[in-house]
Parts: C-alpha cells; sequence; structure tokens
C-alpha cells in the first residue's frame, strides 16, 4: 500500500505541475479572447484597460508560478522522505494538502463560483485516501513489528534464565 501511496501522490503533482505550466503559458502567451475568467467570459469580452488585463494576468502567473513551486516541492517530499517512511512527510504533505484543497474550495462557499475548485477538491479525493491508507499500515505494521520484537526479547530472556541441566562426569571410583 505504500507504494500504490506515493505513486498516486506523485501522480497527482505531476497534474498539478502539467497545470500550472498551462496556466502560466495562458497567462503569458495565449490570446486574452482565450483566457477564460468566469464561465465563458473571456479577459477580451471585458473591454478592460489594457494596465487592468495586464495585471490580471500577471496575477494568473504568478498564482500558477505558486502552484509549480508547491508541486515541484512536494515532488521531491512525496519522492524522497515520504517513499523512505519518515513520518515528518508524512505530517507535512497532510497538511499542505488539506491548506490548499480547503483554499481551493473556500471559493465555493465564500465566492459561489465552481472554477478553481474543482482541483482543489480532487487534491483532497486522491490525497486524503492515500496518506490515510498508508498512516493506518504504517501504524499497523509498527505495531506488529513492536509486538514481535517483544514476543523475540521474551523468548531470549526465558533462554537465558531457564536452569541448565548440570551433569557432573566424575570417573569412577577403583576399589583397591
Amino acid at each position: 500500500m505504500r507504494i500504490i501511496s506515493w505513486v498516486l501522490l506523485a501522480l497527482l503533482m505531476i497534474l498539478v505541475l502539467l497545470g500550472g505550466f498551462e496556466s502560466l503559458f495562458v497567462a503569458y502567451f495565449s490570446d486574452p479572447s482565450s483566457d477564460i475568467l468566469v464561465g465563458t467570459t473571456t479577459l477580451d469580452s471585458l473591454s478592460l484597460d489594457k494596465s487592468v488585463e495586464t495585471a490580471l494576468r500577471g496575477r494568473r502567473a504568478t498564482a500558477a508560478g505558486y502552484a509549480l513551486g508547491w508541486a515541484c516541492l512536494m515532488l521531491f517530499v512525496i519522492l524522497g522522505p515520504y517513499r523512505r517512511g519518515a513520518v515528518w512527510a508524512w505530517w507535512a504533505i497532510l497538511c499542505s494538502v488539506v491548506i490548499v484543497g480547503a483554499a481551493a474550495l473556500l471559493r465555493i462557499l465564500t465566492l459561489g463560483i465552481t472554477q478553481g475548485a474543482i482541483p482543489g477538491g480532487v487534491i483532497l479525493l486522491v490525497a486524503i485516501p492515500a496518506l490515510a491508507a498508508y498512516g493506518f499500515l504504517r501504524n499497523r505494521i509498527d505495531a506488529l513489528a513492536a509486538e514481535v520484537a517483544l514476543t523475540a526479547e521474551n523468548l531470549l530472556q526465558d533462554i537465558h534464565t531457564t536452569p541448565q541441566l548440570q551433569m557432573s562426569f566424575s570417573a569412577p571410583e577403583i576399589e583397591p
């Protein structure tokens, strides 16, 4: 299950990387008519001042940059310490995923729009079960390992404290 967990998380972060690159491309290189802001409203259809349009595209680029940076950092943690079983990495990934997912889903409650919330929901739907399964199994494996170690220790202690049979060999007495 540990392999499935880190593979799912790594694939999820690769998707975040791809989405970040796509958003970065839209911000810097796409035509404003293809930059969909909300629903079907494009940046071009708003007839905004050029400086406002540039600012909106800059905000998209900044958000894409943060997504790319987060995904890279997560990939390093997932492919390194998390894959090797470091407990702190599990907690770091869980905290990071919950914050990113909750911030993305909060837009539904506060702004009433779903655009951009779906990736946050997908992150939560994939990452939380993968982390939970890994955490559960890691705890079970640790408990079993502790039980085996305790049993082995008790067996070794019993072997060392068991009185051993003492046999005495003496030469038979010869009568003169």
